[in-house]
């Protein structure tokens, strides 16, 4: 690589194939110090190849190829030169937080040094803002999502949650066709093993703002079908269910159409 560079000066893809060698082999000391000669005499020449795109020229960025190998050496402040390159490949991969730390050590390691000056406050700013936008981004799914629990939590809600409820609805709708008569045990079953696993919710109805209205829901034809059903299913072995059918049920919505 060293031969070639010397047959081709201008050529700084070789320069990094260099340094890299010199990463990989965690020559930390000689990579430093080959690139603070790099630095001091063709800075942006090195760094506009590193970064650059260029599909038909280098199809493959050194960024892409190389990035890693930088960003899992080893090094601390003691490597200044290594550290701000370091630094510049994690901002480019957008790892904002390995990027400050990287450039923090880089000025550390020479805080004469302008440039790692610049870029340590420069990404220092840039963390600092992503981190706000991360907390504003955070503030609003959390109201989102409270909004969405104040949406769901409430009397109503929890009323309608009720077996009692489910179980009215459930008879309603499938008490018009035979078909719906079959199906309605095992439906009735998964109702009722489906709220079996849901949390408990114990805070009172009381203490909700549309207590009232949930009240009337309790007063629902099917509400008070399905808790009729609950009674007779209590007492299943008494006829309860029998008696349901050929007489609550009848008597109850003769009542609601009274």
């Amino acid at each position: 690589l060293r031969q070639a560079l010397k047959n081709d000066l201008d050529n700084d893809k070789y320069r990094i194939h260099i340094i890299a060698n010199l990463v990989l082999k965690q020559e930390y000391k000689k990579a430093n110090r080959y690139l603070s000669m790099i630095f001091n005499t063709r800075y942006n020449e090195f760094v506009s190849l590193f970064f650059m795109f260029n599909p038909r020229q280098y199809p493959r960025l050194f960024i892409h190829m190389l990035g890693n190998d930088f960003l899992n050496a080893k090094i601390n402040n003691k490597f200044p030169y290594l550290c701000f390159l370091n630094a510049k490949i994690a901002n480019h991969k957008k790892l904002h937080e390995k990027a400050v730390n990287f450039a923090k050590m880089a000025y550390e390691g020479d805080k004469s040094k302008e440039l790692f000056k610049e870029l340590y406050f420069s990404l220092s700013s840039e963390y600092t803002l992503h981190l706000k936008q991360e907390l504003n981004s955070l503030n609003t799914k959390f109201a989102n999502l409270q909004n969405t629990i104040n949406l769901y939590d409430n009397a109503k809600n929890r009323v309608k949650n009720h077996l009692a409820y489910k179980f009215g609805k459930a008879l309603i709708e499938n008490s018009k066709s035979i078909k719906g008569y079959i199906k309605l045990p095992y439906i009735l079953w998964f109702i009722k093993f489906k709220n079996s696993l849901k949390e408990t919710n114990y805070r009172p109805l009381e203490g909700y703002a549309d207590y009232k209205e949930a009240l009337k829901i309790k007063e629902y034809f099917s509400y008070q079908l399905g808790l009729a059903f609950i009674k007779a299913y209590k007492n299943k072995w008494r006829g309860g269910l029998l008696k349901f059918y050929f007489r609550d049920r009848k008597e109850l919505k003769k009542r609601y159409k009274s």
